[in-house]
């Protein structure tokens, strides 16, 4: 019986999934090759940081989807519907490099906004110190 490296419930030798909570196991092969090329620990850390970063990224495009519906409502219709398309990248798009693209161009918005003394413009820098705070995080 092989154990599930996430939850640790007792599942069948040749089960490829856990049966309680979907977690993909790794069969002997595998365990094999990748205690060949490294320790085991690392691919377990590995899969976190993926997920991790996938809900990061996913919370970020929501919130800059938002961000984007609020602009064109209440702000301005052309900087709501760029938010959005930037909103729409980060979903779209899950790679690290993404972040720090929209954070200099949410940067630069958040600027322009200010100068114009549009308050919003404040959403956006902070909005884009978190993608820089990812970025950062996830390289």
């Amino acid at each position: 019986m092989g154990f599930c490296g996430k939850c640790g419930f007792e599942n069948n030798n040749n089960a490829r999934y856990c049966q309680e909570c979907g977690y993909t196991l790794m069969n002997n092969s595998d365990v094999n090759r990748i205690s060949e090329v490294g320790d085991l620990s690392n691919h377990f850390q590995s899969d976190e940081k993926v997920e991790k970063f996938n809900i990061e990224m996913r919370n970020s495009g929501l919130l800059t989807l938002g961000l984007g519906v609020f602009l064109g409502l209440f702000a301005d219709i052309t900087a709501g519907l760029i938010t959005i398309f930037f909103g729409a990248l980060l979903l779209l798009v899950k790679k690290v490099e993404i972040l720090a693209m929209v954070g200099a161009i949410m940067l630069m918005f958040g600027f322009y906004n200010l100068s114009f003394n549009n308050n919003y413009g404040y959403i956006q820098i902070l909005m884009a110190l978190t993608f820089f705070y990812a970025f950062y995080k996830y390289k």
